[in-house]
């Protein structure tokens, strides 16, 4: 399973009655901002821009741990490292794993959404 169920309990815990929403609401977001992530992070790798590259996979990488997407979080901190260091062309065949897995995650969110 992309999403681990288990990073969202501490969402549900805290926020009681209301933890359910907060965690749809988190979804919601996600699925909203991250293919627009994934765009400019492609661009920033196509354009050689290593300082957008570098922030666009810090904010895919944490947005993504916050809903328990590990891999793309994973994925995601190797790429923020390779901004870092200017070596772009490291992160070619980065961002296939990243969308392959993006595709797995988006499916899961909607399912779990469409549950509630």
């Amino acid at each position: 399973m992309p999403i681990d169920a288990t990073a969202l309990d501490s969402y549900r815990s805290a926020f009681g009655e209301e933890g359910d929403a907060f965690v749809a609401d988190l979804f919601e977001t996600y699925l909203r901002d991250a293919p627009e992530l994934l765009a400019n992070l492609r661009q920033a790798l196509e354009s050689g821009d290593a300082k957008t590259f570098e922030r666009m996979a810090h904010t895919l990488k944490s947005n993504s741990a916050l809903i328990g997407a590990k891999q793309i979080s994973e994925l995601c901190e190797e790429m923020e490292a390779i901004g870092k260091s200017g070596a772009l062309e490291q992160a070619v065949d980065k961002i296939g794993p990243v969308l392959s897995e993006f595709e797995e995650v988006k499916i899961e969110l909607r399912s779990i959404l469409n549950k509630d």
